[in-house]
């Protein structure tokens, strides 16, 4: 069964997490939360080969989150998406770059 919700953004908002039950079944969303927000901080790093994704630390995200629900036994298909939001909410040129649909 699919579950959409809607919210406004606020200025505290961080980032948002959008994954299917792979990530779900297996991760409170109080720690995808802990781990995304530590990737932004830097404080945790996905490597692969030994080298880290620097540039795009909502994708390195993502990719983590994956990880450790497949690492965690998740038997449900996986995706997720991080949407980095800081510098976002308030700033018109950025809004409206989030909002315009192609």
């Amino acid at each position: 069964m699919q579950e959409i919700s809607t919210f406004d953004l606020i200025s505290k908002d961080e980032f948002v997490i959008l994954a299917s039950d792979g990530l779900w079944d297996v991760m409170s969303s109080e720690v995808a939360c802990q781990v995304v927000r530590k990737c932004l901080n830097g404080q945790i790093r996905r490597v692969c080969n030994g080298v880290g994704n620097h540039e795009n630390r909502a994708a390195e995200a993502a990719s983590l989150l994956a990880e450790i629900a497949l690492a965690k036994g998740s038997k449900d298909n996986t995706s997720v998406i991080v949407v980095e939001l800081r510098g976002t909410v308030g700033h018109p040129q950025c809004h409206e770059r989030l909002s315009t649909t192609t």
